[in-house]
Parts: C-alpha cells; structure tokens; sequence
C-alpha cells in the first residue's frame, strides 16, 4: 500500500512538471510559427543537414558501447543487434521523453531477454547509491552557481522573486538529504529509499528553475 501510493505521487509530481514545462514552452514559443522554423531550416546547407543526421545516427552508435562494456562487466553475452535495441530505445525516451524513464524501458528489454538476474540485486544498490551521490553534489553547486543577470529578467512576469529562491533553497536541502541518504542506499535501507523518493518532487522543481533561468529560448 505505502509503495503504491509513493509510486502514484511520483506519477503526479511528473505529470504536474510535465504540464508545467508545457505551459512554459507554450508561453516562450507562442511567438514563433512552423513556417518561421521551416523557413530557417530552408537556409542551412543540405550537407550541413546530412551531416547533422550523420553524427546524430553515429552518436547513438557510440552510446550501445555503454551496454556493451556493461554486459562484458557482468559477464553476460547478448548479440550486438539486441544491445543496440535496448541502448537506442533507453536513449531516445532518457533524451526526448524524460518523464517516461530510458532506465524503465531499458530494464523491461533486458528482463525480456533474460538478463536482468541475481546480479541486479547486488549492483542496483551501489548503483542508487552513487546517482544519489552525484545528483546531491549538482544540486548543491548548482544552487550555489550564479545565474547570469541578464537571464533572470524575463522571469519577472512570469515568477515572482521570492518563489525563485524558495527553490533555490528547496533545492539544496534535498541535494544535502541526497548526499546523506546515498549511504543508506548502499546499505538497502528502505527507509533511506522512500525518502529519496520523496526528495525527487523538489529536487525536479528546483532543476526545473534553474534550467528556465538559465537556457532561454533563442531562435
């Protein structure tokens, strides 16, 4: 009951960003029509536009090595052809669709061909354990990090100062309880598991600032 119920609020703190990232687009690209975004595709070089599509194929290539080294790690042997599956799935949702998960869809691959096994339950915890790490450590440098001052000026209509801050500080109480509770997802303490959960919602707010703040659209 209690997992369900965390599960469910993870789903609604997601779909509630999501909307909001939504709204924020739609205010910032209100301005823009297709026709403007064909029109400059239109002045880029075809070879400029083959060799974008090049890289970009390459790059997803470049990323199956990933799996591969991952499974030669685990001492798993899987055809290259079922790797690239699952890498190029995992990637496109973890790039383009952040609110489904590429770790899910790559875990529901790799279960289907039977490579998810008694290794996992060994693996999984150090692996929680240093993400939780490594994202506690950005948020705090991240709400540490000046933004720059030209960038915070088209928020003024948008969010007041004050909520600003609030996630800012929001931000780096959740990075602080990530570093702390990294040891205890080590240890599969499932207290520290629920409680990481629960400092998702904030943490995704806060990085969901930050990122406004800091990456305005720009045609």
């Amino acid at each position: 009951m209690r997992r369900s119920l965390t599960r469910n609020i993870g789903y609604a703190i997601s779909l509630c960003l999501f909307a909001a990232a939504m709204l924020v687009l739609h205010r910032e690209l209100r301005h823009y029509h297709y026709r403007d975004i064909v029109a400059e595709l239109r002045q880029v070089k075809p070879a400029f536009l083959v060799l974008a599509a090049f890289l970009t194929v390459l790059d997803y290539l470049v990323l199956t090595l990933y799996d591969a080294l991952a499974l030669r790690y685990i001492q798993r042997r899987l055809e290259w052809s079922k790797i690239a599956l699952a890498s190029f799935v995992g990637y496109v949702f973890s790039h383009n669709m952040t609110i489904v998960g590429g770790s899910t869809a790559r875990y529901r691959i790799y279960s289907a061909l039977g490579v998810v096994g008694k290794w996992s339950s060994a693996v999984t915890p150090h692996v929680l354990a240093a993400v939780s790490l490594a994202a506690g450590a950005i948020l705090l440098f991240s709400g540490a990090w000046p933004a720059t001052k030209g960038r915070m000026r088209w928020l003024d209509d948008l969010l007041p100062l004050p909520a600003i801050e609030l996630s800012h500080f929001l931000g780096s109480l959740a990075g602080a309880g990530l570093l702390i509770l990294a040891r205890g997802l080590q240890r599969r303490v499932d207290a520290a598991y629920h409680l990481t959960v629960a400092l998702l919602g904030p943490e995704r707010s806060s990085h969901c600032s930050k990122v406004l703040i800091t990456r305005r659209p720009s045609f």
